[in-house]
């Protein structure tokens, strides 16, 4: 919508400054960027070989993507530009990863539920107003990691079961909460 009212050149401008901001918060935080969405990304960890903190690593580049998307908001704002928003979705699970397309042009692409699930999260957090979507598993594997520490994940709170298209079984979600 906001690429309406800009021209090609400063849509593309726009799109750069918003990728480098989040590719950036992936990579620091030992991240994959499989790719990139129109306006977002599409990233995941511990692919292609798992790490023991894989779901920690997850939430610190959320965190970071949501303190980068502040910081552009903030130069946006002295600029009399709109701020942008950010929505996230986390989901731990099993996937299918490997290069796919054909003999002109390949392409790595994660594939299944695992990604299909993160992706709803993301779609719902407008509905549920909140910047980041959790699932019940990726808390699961993040308790796992730091041994229950709730500390991390104390400004987020657990919904009632939410039913998610394309699953049959309604699932726990968790949100984090506005500051």
């Amino acid at each position: 919508q906001m690429s309406d009212d800009l021209t090609p050149e400063q849509t593309v401008a726009l799109l750069r400054d918003l990728h480098q901001c989040l590719s950036r918060s992936v990579y620091e935080n030992r991240g994959t960027l499989d790719k990139y969405l129109g306006d977002g990304i599409m990233a995941s960890f511990g692919t292609p070989e798992p790490a023991p903190r894989d779901a920690s690593a997850a939430l610190l580049a959320a965190r970071c993507m949501l303190r980068e998307m502040e910081q552009l908001n903030r130069h946006r704002a002295l600029l009399r530009q709109p701020p942008l928003t950010l929505a996230i979705g986390l989901h731990y699970g099993p996937l299918t990863l490997g290069n796919i397309g054909d003999e002109n042009r390949l392409e790595y692409a994660l594939i299944g539920e695992t990604v299909n699930v993160a992706h709803r999260l993301e779609q719902m957090t407008r509905s549920l107003n909140t910047q980041v979507c959790l699932s019940q598993a990726f808390i699961d594997k993040l308790a796992e990691e730091t041994r229950g520490d709730t500390g991390v994940i104390g400004d987020m709170v657990a919904l009632q079961p939410q039913p998610i298209r394309g699953l049959r079984d309604r699932m726990v979600i968790w949100v984090m909460q506005r500051p």
